[in-house]
């Protein structure tokens, strides 16, 4: 860096002490070639390329990006146009190559793109250092557009990805070529078509029964239990972006699905870690220790090769009820957390789950979040409650219904949280989250068993806040229980964002589970006849507005399967990020 700047300082001072002798009518041809030549090899560089050359009387004019200019007298020069360069060759039989601005680069795509279906792979030429940047352009006004963020791009051959192709028909795209000072150099547009889906997805439908607020763009990341892989839909319901890759079974989720701070997708499918960036390419493909089972129902990042996940133990009786720190790079589990030791047990709410004669899966952790100020662990247990464990395993509070535990110890129940008007909201609760900036928290409530019967049938999402110096919770907002209709008894799921829009998933619309007692919940387990859909998204503003609702459909074609015909609905769905 030193070299260059000492180099472009070292040109400047000749340059200014040749200019400075430019009206001796006596300078003598070789001087003016020599300044020239000084003057154009100061101006140019990566960033500032010669935007055009105009003729008047007896000189050229030599305009850059930066709006210098070089004039040089036309019977001293003669100009050569190459690819983005213009070669200067003067009279003494020296030349000088000079970076120009050009109307044509060398740039194609793949016509196919097995691993994104709605992406295309391009190849550019690049000249010069500098940035590209995409748009491809939606159907539904500007909101629609998507917009990539720059990608840097140096001398020969690159290649990048664009997204946001629409299923069917053609979508515009326009490609730019720009330098560090965000001057476009070049730009072209392209009509492509998306390659063909699978089965299925096409198999999946998505109606869009509210969108009141189109000017504002988001996009909502999902899978559906029927068997596809991870996609994205925009405010419109409108598929945007697709990972080919498929669940090896049919109704076990890519569980945990979401999108790292990094933007990358990371899931967890029966012993495997997954993690994939954008473009498709697999991170992290990774198996667990035969000791752990399977990672069932959530997988969080923590950071570089560390992921917290929820699984088994083996060598225990219990399931679903241990949590590990996992480091990829070393192959090492790092931490343990034994539910088992930290966290009381109680069949109270749901005990036998109907399919076992031993109850041993007493917890069923369906969620974990991580709270970062204290190292603490946040877990929802589906038969249980909502509990923080800190880093060393224990017990801080513990967010349920004082009912199930009432044969516990004074220290045990006084680390349960109540509330002033004594509202639960752990009623097969799920997918438990922490907004760090307003310390608040979110679940979505199920409503399973609501009040240890089957009425009131609706779930929700509930916001709220905790006291831990009195142990107290208060609901600070909810969102959905005014729709019976979308009653969901298990997965589903909540998200949000900074400005205070909320996220609503009614995952399992299709199940009835007539919930009786303790120990006879499972009841029917589908309705009949089904929805027309088994799964909904509503989105809701800060001010508690419905702004958005999404009604998803599809059902399992596989006549061997035990969803035969059924639709098993949507584990997760969150908001996500080009």
């Amino acid at each position: 860096m030193k070299i260059q700047i000492n180099r472009v300082f070292y040109n400047f001072i000749i340059l200014l002490f040749l200019m400075s002798c430019s009206n001796n009518s006596g300078l003598s041809n070789d001087e003016k070639i020599t300044i020239y030549k000084t003057s154009l090899n100061t101006f140019f560089d990566d960033d500032n390329l010669i935007v055009s050359i105009n003729s008047a009387n007896d000189l050229l004019n030599v305009q850059f990006e930066d709006g210098n200019s070089v004039s040089l007298e036309k019977k001293l020069v003669s100009v050569e146009n190459n690819f983005w360069n213009k070669k200067f060759n003067f009279i003494d039989g020296s030349s000088l190559s000079i970076g120009s601005i050009n109307d044509d680069l060398n740039i194609d795509f793949e016509v196919s793109n097995f691993a994104l279906p709605l992406s295309k792979n391009f190849e550019i030429e690049i000249p010069f250092n500098g940035f590209i940047n995409w748009v491809t352009y939606g159907r539904n006004g500007e909101s629609s557009n998507i917009n990539s963020h720059d990608i840097p791009v140096s001398p020969g051959i690159n290649n990048f990805l664009v997204h946001g192709l629409y299923v069917d028909g053609i979508t515009e795209v326009s490609i730019f070529y720009k330098n560090s000072k965000n001057n476009i150099r070049y730009s072209k547009k392209f009509n492509l078509n998306s390659t063909e889906f699978s089965e299925t997805i096409d198999s999946i439908n998505i109606i869009t029964t509210v969108n009141s607020q189109p000017e504002v763009q988001r996009f909502v990341l999902f899978c559906h239990r029927s068997g596809s892989g991870p996609f994205v839909v925009d405010q419109f319901g409108d598929f945007r972006y697709y990972l080919n890759v498929k669940p090896s079974d049919i109704g076990n989720p890519f569980y945990g699905l979401k999108q790292t701070s990094d933007k990358t997708l990371i899931w967890a499918e029966t012993n495997k870690i997954y993690e994939y960036d954008i473009n498709g390419n697999l991170i992290t493909e990774h198996n667990i220790p035969e000791k752990y089972g399977r990672i069932h129902h959530d997988i969080l990042k923590l950071e570089d090769q560390k992921y917290l996940l929820t699984v088994n133990n083996n060598e225990l009786t219990t399931i679903e009820d241990i949590i590990i720190l996992y480091d990829v790079s070393s192959q090492d589990v790092i931490k343990e957390w034994d539910l088992n030791i930290s966290v009381p047990k109680s069949d109270y709410f749901i005990g036998s789950d109907g399919f076992t004669d031993t109850w041993n899966d007493w917890f069923h952790t369906n969620a974990i979040e991580y709270v970062d100020f204290d190292q603490s662990l946040l877990i929802s247990g589906q038969r249980s409650g909502v509990v923080k464990i800190s880093w060393d395993n224990e017990l801080i509070w513990f967010l349920t219904d004082k009912k199930r535990f009432l044969n516990e110890s004074a220290e045990i129940r006084n680390k349960i949280l109540f509330n002033t008007y004594d509202e639960i909201i752990t009623w097969g609760q799920h997918n438990i989250k922490y907004d760090s900036v307003n310390n608040d928290y979110y679940l979505f409530d199920n409503g399973l068993g609501r009040n240890y019967e089957h009425l009131d049938l609706f779930s929700r999402g509930v916001k709220f806040d905790v006291n831990e110096d009195d142990f107290t919770y208060e609901i600070l907002d909810t969102y959905g229980e005014d729709y019976p209709e979308y009653h969901s008894p298990i997965i589903s799921g909540i998200d949000f964002l900074e400005n205070g829009n909320v996220l609503n998933l009614f995952g399992s619309i299709g199940y009835e589970l007539t919930y009786t007692n303790n120990k006879d919940w499972l009841g029917r387990i589908w309705k009949n006849p089904q929805p027309d859909y088994g799964a909904a998204i509503q989105e809701y503003d800060i001010n508690g507005n419905l702004i958005l609702e999404f009604q998803i459909s599809s059902v399992v074609s596989n006549e061997s399967h035990r969803f035969y015909n059924r639709d098993p609905g949507i584990y997760r769905a969150s908001y996500f990020n080009f």
